[in-house]
């Protein structure tokens, strides 16, 4: 899935583009490999070094809740 496809069900399922959640789905969208949450969260702080790592993992839980 590209990232504006993701961004789109995101929001059709009624969630909010947050920085965090944006910068979640673009580590994931970047790479065709299945990620850890460690890794994502590696991955994420190197994109956007201000996301403290707890809001990367509720970031994480909010997208499963969101499908």
């Amino acid at each position: 899935m590209e990232l504006g496809e993701a961004l789109e069900s995101l929001r059709v399922a009624g969630g909010r583009v947050t920085v965090a959640r944006r910068a979640v789905l673009e580590a994931m969208t970047a790479t065709e490999e299945h990620l850890t949450a460690e890794q994502l969260t590696e991955v994420v702080a190197l994109r956007a070094p201000e996301v403290h790592r707890s809001t990367i993992y509720r970031a994480l839980e909010d997208l499963q809740g969101f499908g």
